[in-house]
């Protein structure tokens, strides 16, 4: 029985430290609107549709504005929370 206890105990303990270590990603809590299009807990990438780009930042994560589409090429500009951006050369925004 104590064997079967002990096996127990490390196997739950195991089980909470896996869980805890190991936390999912979840997407970014407020709004986020790019050339006037909101976005409710945005996660991702997120192409521009027309230049200039405009990102307003009502999430609670930073949000990165790339130069090239699907987010790749040079990050222009972080806009963080509570704040706006106008990028010129901006197509794409990806929220972590």
């Amino acid at each position: 029985m104590r064997r079967v206890a002990a096996t127990l105990g490390a196997l739950v303990t195991a089980g909470v430290t896996t869980f805890t270590l190991t936390a999912p990603a979840f997407a970014a809590t407020g709004r986020m609107t790019i050339n006037g299009q909101v976005h409710q807990n945005p996660s991702g990438c997120y192409q521009a549709t027309y230049a200039p780009l405009r990102v307003t930042n009502n999430t609670n994560r930073n949000i990165s504005v790339y130069r090239n589409y699907n987010c790749t090429g040079q990050v222009l500009a972080t806009v963080t929370p509570g704040n706006s951006a106008l990028e010129w050369e901006g197509e794409a925004v990806r929220v972590p």
